[in-house]
């Protein structure tokens, strides 16, 4: 894929028309214009488990009206219910306040379930690329001193598409072949708002190792082999912590996917995420 398509396909918006029941542009806090979300329901039935799909673009790019929506949205005819969130970008705020951002939707969600139709035990993250790893550290991370985040959420699995585990393992070749290449150097140290020479230090910082060992979310993990954007590596350091700790998660190299949605949206890799899910349901 060369950069035009990249690029054309985060812009590409989804048709939702067909979906009755939606509300669009629920404001989850005021610290941001992009701090809304978007809630699709299954047509019938009242108290559904919730998938949040959160979208990637490299913190500078995105929208949670864009595709890649389109194959959490196929969870609906499963009885989920399916929220797409925004979120500040790098010009608004640092990693960790982003991170806080996905945190504060989950929040306002449980605070007003009943309203929302939600089921505050059944809430699973979806995230593609940035998305994914926001994903990660909203369920390892939310009692992390650091994030000043005071409320107690419930976040029972992930579902993480070629997230970064941690930048601080090489982001070198975490970026190897990026797409983002001319700009990955300045990107982190704007995502992190800190200078060249302290960048390792807050990568460090923002590791997800310590978290780990105390987790009770379970974890569907799919990275491709040809990725060019994020090394799979992430990936499998990402597992291979996860396994070391006896945490329940799944892995799966997809044999030549690259960094895009659509590598993973075929019917038969979607019906291995919602019998995931499908059986996470269960154990509650």
């Amino acid at each position: 894929m060369n950069k035009l398509e990249f690029e054309e396909l985060y812009d590409r918006y989804l048709d939702t028309s067909q979906i009755k029941r939606k509300y669009l542009d629920i404001a989850y806090s005021d610290l941001s214009s992009r701090n809304k979300f978007d809630l699709y329901l299954p047509d019938e039935g009242e108290c559904f488990p919730l998938i949040i799909f959160i979208h990637g673009g490299a913190y500078i790019k995105g929208d949670k009206g864009r595709y890649q929506l389109k194959p959490a949205l196929k969870a609906l005819t499963r009885g989920y219910a399916v929220a797409s969130l925004n979120y500040r970008f790098v010009d608004e705020a640092c990693f960790e306040e982003i991170v806080v951002d996905v945190l504060n939707a989950i929040d306002f969600i449980e605070k007003h379930c009943r309203d929302l139709c939600i089921d505050i035990k059944r809430i699973v993250l979806w995230g593609e690329s940035a998305g994914a790893t926001l994903a990660l550290h909203a369920s390892l991370r939310y009692k992390d001193k650091r994030l000043q985040f005071k409320n107690d959420i419930h976040i029972r699995a992930v579902i993480d598409w070629y997230g970064t585990f941690d930048y601080s393992l090489n982001h070198e070749a975490s970026f190897a072949g990026s797409l983002l290449i001319d700009c990955h150097k300045t990107l982190l140290e704007k995502l992190f708002q800190t200078s060249k020479e302290r960048l390792v230090y807050r990568l460090q910082e923002n590791s997800l190792k310590p978290f780990i060992k105390e987790t009770k979310t379970s974890y569907f993990i799919q990275h491709g082999t040809d990725d060019a954007v994020v090394n799979i590596k992430q990936s499998e350091q990402l597992y291979k912590y996860l396994t070391e700790n006896n945490k329940d998660c799944i892995f799966h190299r997809i044999q030549g996917a690259t960094h895009c949605v659509d590598d993973f949206s075929n019917d038969d890799n979607l019906e291995n995420i919602f019998n995931f899910l499908d059986k996470i349901k269960k154990t509650l």
